[in-house]
């Protein structure tokens, strides 16, 4: 699967250095960082695994599809829109690091500090809010130009509208349960991950491969259930790796989660099971931004303690299991695009990173 995915990377990363390489020349005529920020921008993403923008391709081939340019340019503003939702949420989040490196509204705020400013961490907060900004305005201007038939761009640049709007709504609802004291309930979090990464990790992207090759309504909405079960397992994995894993490994901080008090499964079953003394301590690390490393393991040990890990992993199981049929269903398609998927849904399943 990984083969897939490395493969298609360097023309992806490619194509953004051209994209963002020409954007330089003409924004740099705006001001200073029309010329600084697109390759800054590229520098942020093209370090990432770029799964998003290879599910366009890869539905796109698993249909035959003939329109591979169009799918390359869908596939970078994909990256591109990803980039912009993750230069956010580490402002939201507050972490400095991403994929190991200073996260981008981070390097602005070291700016700030070398040119003296009063407050470099604002400063590099407004900085990253902009800059995210515009790889959203970019990635719609790749869009609006797709070499594809007219109603199949109108038809995407609908869907990624309809989608990021969704994606929006539910930042807005991830922020408001992180200032919750007690847990909103298991639907609710379940009906974050769908519309907050789920559908856009997944669906979206494969949709839009789908479209572009010229695959049938029937085809479309197998893959967009498809995507919504694997983009529930990446981001029940991504709050696994989020508080068991290490930062050397995920080039993110230790324990963020905690500290931002987010509502994931692994907060709700713990304050649902634990009780005395270990559940007074977890409220006290819950949304405290000095959470220690003594804090981050006694919560693992928890986990494992009150049998949490084993009721997410028969969640991710029963994930797996349905979009392994979904995939067995799938018909017309190219059979080593159906190989790719049966290999992203067990990598998925067991990524520690």
């Amino acid at each position: 699967m990984l083969d897939f995915f490395n493969g298609i990377k360097p023309e992806i990363s490619d194509l953004l250095r051209e994209i963002l390489g020409s954007k330089a020349g003409a924004l740099s005529r705006v001001n200073s960082w029309g010329g600084e920020v697109p390759p800054r921008i590229l520098d942020f993403t093209t370090p990432g695994k770029m799964i998003r923008g290879g599910l366009v391709l890869l539905s796109h081939d698993l249909y035959y599809g003939k329109s591979r340019s169009a799918a390359m340019q869908a596939a970078a503003a994909m990256e591109l829109f990803q980039s912009g939702f993750l230069i956010h949420d580490d402002i939201m989040d507050r972490d400095i690091l991403r994929r190991g490196k200073e996260s981008l509204f981070y390097q602005y705020k070291i700016i700030g500090e070398k040119e003296g400013f009063k407050d470099p961490y604002h400063f590099g907060e407004s900085m990253g809010i902009c800059a995210g900004d515009i790889t959203f305005f970019l990635s719609f201007e790749i869009l609006s130009g797709l070499d594809c038939p007219a109603e199949a761009r109108s038809d995407i640049i609908r869907l990624f509208s309809s989608e990021f709007t969704s994606v929006g709504l539910a930042q807005m609802q991830d922020v408001y349960f992180g200032s919750l004291g007690e847990s909103p309930g298991e639907d609710a979090i379940i009906s974050l991950y769908r519309h907050k990464t789920g559908r856009y990790t997944f669906s979206l992207p494969l949709v839009t491969g789908a479209i572009l090759a010229g695959a049938g309504i029937k085809a479309r909405e197998r893959l967009w259930e498809l995507g919504e079960d694997m983009g529930l397992i990446f981001q029940i994995k991504d709050d696994e790796i989020g508080l068991f894993g290490e930062p050397g490994r995920t080039g993110k901080p230790s324990g963020s989660d905690l500290k931002e008090n987010k509502k994931t499964l692994y907060h709700y079953y713990l304050l649902k099971k634990s009780g005395g003394s270990d559940r007074k301590r977890l409220i006290r690390i819950m949304g405290n931004p000095s959470v220690s490393g003594d804090d981050i393991e006694f919560t693992c040990r928890l986990v494992s303690k009150l049998g949490i890990d084993e009721i997410i992993s028969g969640r991710i199981g029963q994930l797996r299991d349905h979009a392994a049929g979904l995939i067995g269903g799938i018909e017309n398609a190219a059979p080593a695009g159906i190989s790719v998927l049966y290999e992203l849904l067990d990598y998925s399943v067991g990524r520690t990173a």
